[in-house]
């Protein structure tokens, strides 16, 4: 008998160590901190794309991700109309996936459906997503394309399967010989589609994945001087007027990457510690400026001394208090040319 698989609709929260993504680079997913945080990438994905992508939500309504790191066969289910019509196998490997580890992961998670038949309720509409970090091999990858025709005619089927049943304590029970006749079946009519780096890139790439770049990657934007300068010639001659309201909502959308920082330990509620320099800093802002003093504030620290925090800590305070204020995180920017701006 299995043992219970829970899923978890979770709120993906941001980390530190978080790789670089560089620009024009494919994404460095191997750099990913941890399986689990793969995996969180992952499902940050496909929540995404059924939210955004009409064709994609007609086939699949909602999304849950497994509790914990398991090796079930899957990381992900997918469902329509509450019922499971997918399921999503990441695999985080610094090397291609070969055949033999690609039938073996396909064969577990057809043996957990035949423990547990709502894990797979109907094969003529289920879809297995196949992810790898690293893509697949050539032979892998032959086998995947083809998989219901290839997989029941390969000669070491029953030495994979006898291989996981062995590995594996859930499977204690099962015999090759007594379940050859439905595992073929199912493992001829399930559908694999086989997800590689680049298919990753496109989706991440989609405007409406914007937020999930910056949760998993460090990124930087590059901002071109020239488009600096067009744009004030632009309001210059224009004479471009803003209301209040709008000037405000352009400060918040320019503040985007320092009111979205995480100001907890380890992204654990409750864990934010108050700083006293924030009180201060606001209490500088706050107090009238004296005779012959300049109304720059420098604030200096080495890395990991919690500047960020700070500032965050007083960018909240002002917006809170009704005071407008631009919050810019510069090192979440670069400019494509050291020449100052002409304007």
């Amino acid at each position: 008998m299995s043992a219970t698989i829970l899923y978890t609709i979770p709120v993906i929260a941001d980390a530190t160590g978080k790789p670089r993504a560089l620009a024009n680079q494919p994404f460095p997913y191997n750099n990913i901190s941890s399986d689990r945080r793969f995996e969180e990438l992952i499902y940050s994905i496909y929540k995404k794309k059924i939210e955004n992508d009409t064709a994609f939500a007609g086939e699949h309504d909602a999304i849950k991700l497994m509790q914990g790191v398991g090796e079930s066969g899957r990381d992900c289910v997918l469902y329509k109309n509450g019922i499971i019509n997918a399921a999503i196998q990441c695999k985080k490997y610094n090397n291609r996936i070969s055949r033999p580890d690609c039938a073996k992961e396909i064969i577990k998670f057809i043996l957990f459906s035949m423990l547990d038949k709502a894990l797979l309720p109907d094969i003529s509409k289920f879809t297995y997503y196949f992810i790898a970090s690293s893509d697949f091999t050539e032979p892998a990858s032959t086998l995947l394309d083809n998989f219901g025709i290839n997989i029941t005619a390969e000669p070491e089927l029953k030495e994979w399967t006898e291989a996981v049943i062995e590995k594996y304590t859930s499977f204690s029970g099962l015999d090759y010989n007594t379940i050859e006749t439905e595992l073929i079946k199912v493992l001829s009519a399930l559908k694999i589609q086989r997800i590689v780096p680049r298919d990753l890139d496109i989706e991440l790439n989609k405007p409406y994945s914007t937020d999930i770049i910056t949760l998993f990657f460090e990124v930087k934007t590059v901002f071109d001087r020239r488009t600096v300068d067009e744009l004030m010639e632009k309001i210059t001659k224009n004479k471009i007027l803003l209301s209040d309201e709008e000037i405000v909502q352009k400060f918040e959308t320019a503040s985007l990457q320092l009111s979205s920082y995480k100001a907890e330990l380890s992204n654990l509620p409750g864990s934010h510690i108050e700083r006293s320099e924030s009180k201060e800093i606001v209490g500088w802002i706050n107090a009238p400026l004296p005779d012959k003093h300049e109304p720059v504030l420098l604030l200096e620290g080495d890395p990991g001394y919690g500047k960020s925090v700070i500032v965050k800590d007083v960018y909240d305070n002002l917006t809170a208090s009704i005071i407008p204020v631009v919050g810019i995180k510069s090192d979440r920017y670069y400019v494509s040319s050291i020449i100052p701006s002409s304007t």
